[in-house]
């Protein structure tokens, strides 16, 4: 947990980053190293196994680009922190003891819901382009030359797009969505709605009766803003549906995580600490031997956007079942 004078600190270096000589003092990089990491971006392409038996792709940055992302995520999450909607719950920092974004937090807003509106947009990530991000950074970090403004839109963006495997994205996409997380929570304020989002999970919730009106007018703003959702994670819950939200079942007056979830949790552990160990002590030739015996076989955990929650679903379960 950082304080808030370091929050602040790391925010200003960001802001008033002057030419690419700052950032490379801030990325700890020489000034040609960077501009070159910059120009020849690697990425490892693989797929993971998703619940529904399709796959997600990742792009995960090689260990010299990662560094510097690593970096500068964390000076975009101690802008973003005093920026982030009230709705937001997803891939943000914690700077005082109150702060708790979690999947718990996000779905502990809705207990007590009569219906609920779950939508989940179609490729959150690789939505977000090249020139949106650009766009961006050229609105709120205005000391920026046009040199660092291409630089750093390069650094945090593959094929045109952000990749789904950079430490950046998650942020990124948190700061792209602000005017729609704001116009989202101006709606449901008005018309006595909760709302919350994780990351591509977007949640309403009311003690009154929502509609398909209300899906389709929810769906005219997020479109608004050039995303699309996918279809068959679209729901309308009525007051005798189970609602589940970022994976744990809401009730009238607590949480609790559903069993099978719990299961595909161990189960992705244990294949985590089988994979880090494997990839601790094999040799490069062991690893090669596994990858072409059959890709399905190694398979790298779908906990992507489980993963900061993992540690809080182990060492907090109990929390998990509010009575």
């Amino acid at each position: 947990m950082s304080s808030a004078i370091n929050i602040k600190q790391k925010a200003y270096k960001l802001l008033y980053a002057k030419n690419t000589h700052d950032l490379s003092e801030l990325f700890k990089v020489q000034q040609h190293h960077l501009l070159l990491i910059s120009q020849q971006k690697k990425y490892q392409l693989y797929q993971i196994p998703k619940s529904n038996g399709n796959y997600r792709s990742i792009e995960e940055p090689e260990i010299k680009l990662k560094k510097i992302q690593a970096i500068l995520n964390e000076h975009l999450q101690c802008f973003y922190y005093p920026l982030k909607p009230n709705s937001v719950y997803g891939f943000c920092i914690h700077v005082s003891s109150n702060d708790e974004f979690n999947i718990r937090s996000n779905a502990y807003r809705h207990i007590g819901c009569k219906t609920m509106i779950n939508i989940d947009l179609k490729d959150f990530f690789h939505t977000i382009s090249f020139q949106q991000v650009h766009q961006l950074f050229q609105k709120h970090f205005k000391k920026w030359n046009a040199e660092m403004l291409h630089l750093l839109t390069e650094i945090c963006t593959y094929n045109q797009r952000l990749p789904m495997g950079a430490p950046t994205s998650p942020v990124l996409s948190n700061l792209v969505c602000l005017n729609l997380d704001h116009e989202l929570e101006n709606y449901a304020k008005y018309s006595g709605i909760t709302f919350t989002r994780y990351a591509d999970d977007f949640t309403f919730s009311s003690k009154k009766t929502l509609s398909y009106k209300d899906i389709q007018y929810l769906l005219s703003i997020i479109h608004h803003y050039g995303f699309i959702e996918n279809t068959d994670k679209v729901k309308l819950l009525q007051s005798d549906d189970i609602k589940i939200v970022t994976g744990i079942r809401v009730l009238n007056e607590r949480l609790e995580l559903p069993e099978h979830y719990i299961e595909q949790i161990n189960i992705e552990i244990q294949r985590h600490k089988i994979e880090k160990i494997f990839n601790q002590y094999a040799s490069p030739n062991d690893k090669l031997y596994i990858q072409n015996i059959d890709e399905n076989n190694f398979e790298k955990m779908d906990i992507l956007g489980k993963a900061p929650d993992i540690d809080f679903i182990l060492h907090k379960q109990k929390v998990l079942y509010i009575g």
